[in-house]
């Protein structure tokens, strides 16, 4: 039994980490889960074309779509699996005599819609698991014990689980891919396929655009002209090919993009600075009581000034890394380094938005102890920040602790801190003659 357990641990564990997702799962779910219902029933009832011009808040009071298209059609595919079930349900009931008919009411009577529209983030959580298992045992060759470590460290993870399993947010699907992405790129040299999935980050979430410079550079060194030129027709034809079904009028060589920018990437949303992030503009003006528009400083909206000072700040990670000659990684610092100068500096962040540091921060943490502290430190921060925008579950103690503003200015300061320290140990990290101030 010991000597089996052994030779199938890894598979145990992503057995076990779907289970108790999938346990946790029917607790609850978030009010942002209506949004992807009504997204995907509208989807199939009304059909794909011209949905993202139609104008969901004056027809089912809640927000259109401001989602990419491939997770819409996810949530349109889950719609009609949810009345496959009905259906096939139904046939069985009729025609096989031990079928339970009861089943039948439950069906009818309980909405199960929601818990269906969790399953590609708790698959994607899996997904990023082994993923992160097969990036440690190419930076630990040979040690399968700290491979398999780090899955642990994805999949009871709270910070991961709360999104996907509990609350029903679709961050993890992005990542996956994006993970996915850099894998195929940096270890297997196979340009085509990391596009592709690239792309499909950036269809299923948009999260995924702050990592377009990082991933273009890698893209640029890591082939030939003709090739990059190859793979960007591909890609762009790719991209286009999942706008097309929702085509309604206008100009259809645009609509692609058009439709990405201005329904997408700069759909109105929630206007403030800080939508329950805890980043810097949370210590400034408090969540959702300043707009992002507004005036800050020099007649200067908030807005630009922290779109100028996440690029900045941006810009020197890249050249740092150019500096580095591409290094593994310098390469997984830089893409732990971007999301959180993004989610502290840009306005309009939501506490969700930091998940995307964790990966990568757990791929520099395979040699430091320091590192994998900060990773520990960051993930509870991340599901903190998360728990304080919804008490569910309600525990007391968490509750209490977080509802004072004086403990959260403290854990937000404290990142704010840690966050200039790892820039710095960065630094140090992809300059040859200076020594690396965490190491």
């Amino acid at each position: 039994m010991t000597k089996m357990f052994k030779k199938h641990s890894l598979l145990i564990l992503l057995i076990i980490g779907s289970i108790f997702r999938v346990f946790i799962s029917f607790n609850t779910y978030s009010g942002d889960l209506t949004n992807h219902m009504i997204w995907g029933e509208d989807a199939v009832k009304h059909g794909l074309q011209g949905l993202y011009e139609r104008n969901f808040e004056k027809i089912y009071g809640h927000t259109s779509p401001n989602y990419p298209p491939l997770i819409i059609l996810i949530f349109a595919i889950l719609y009609l699996l949810k009345n496959l079930v009905y259906q096939i349900a139904w046939l069985l009931n009729l025609h096989v005599s031990f079928f339970p008919s009861n089943l039948i009411f439950f069906l009818r009577d309980f909405d199960y819609f929601p818990y269906l529209l969790k399953l590609p983030a708790i698959f994607a959580d899996i997904g990023i698991a082994y993923i992160t298992y097969l990036f440690f045992k190419k930076n630990k060759p040979g040690n399968e014990a700290t491979s398999q470590l780090a899955t642990v460290f994805v999949l009871f993870n709270p910070a991961y689980f709360y999104n996907s399993a509990y609350w029903g947010q679709t961050d993890s699907l992005p990542l996956f891919f994006l993970l996915v992405s850099f894998y195929a790129l940096i270890y297997q040299k196979k340009i085509f396929f990391s596009a592709i999935l690239f792309i499909l980050g950036l269809l299923s979430k948009q999260t995924v655009v702050i990592f377009i410079p990082l991933y273009l550079m890698l893209l640029y060194q890591s082939s030939s002209l003709k090739i990059l030129v190859k793979t960007f027709l591909v890609s762009l034809i790719f991209f286009c090919s999942f706008f097309l079904p929702f085509y309604q009028k206008g100009n259809l060589l645009t609509f692609p993009f058009s439709t990405y920018l201005n329904k997408i990437l700069l759909s109105p949303g929630i206007p403030y600075t800080s939508n329950h992030a805890f980043n810097i503009w949370y210590l400034l003006t408090g969540s959702r009581k300043t707009l992002a528009s507004s005036n800050f400083n020099l007649n200067v909206s908030y807005e630009i000034w922290g779109f100028f000072a996440a690029s900045l700040l941006i810009i020197l990670v890249l050249l740092k890394l150019i500096k580095s000659r591409f290094q593994p990684k310098n390469i997984f610092y830089a893409g732990f380094l971007i999301p959180l100068t993004s989610f502290l500096f840009l306005t309009k962040m939501h506490e969700r938005h930091l998940i995307l540091t964790l990966p990568f921060l757990l791929l520099i943490s395979y040699d430091n102890k320091l590192l994998l502290i900060s990773y520990i430190f960051i993930s509870l921060f991340n599901f903190f920040n998360m728990y304080h925008n919804w008490w569910s579950p309600e525990i007391s103690i968490l509750k209490n602790s977080l509802s004072n503003n004086q403990i959260i200015n403290f854990l937000t300061i404290f990142l704010i801190i840690f966050y200039f320290f790892s820039l710095l140990n960065y630094s140090g990290l992809s300059s040859k003659n200076k020594k690396n101030i965490i190491d």
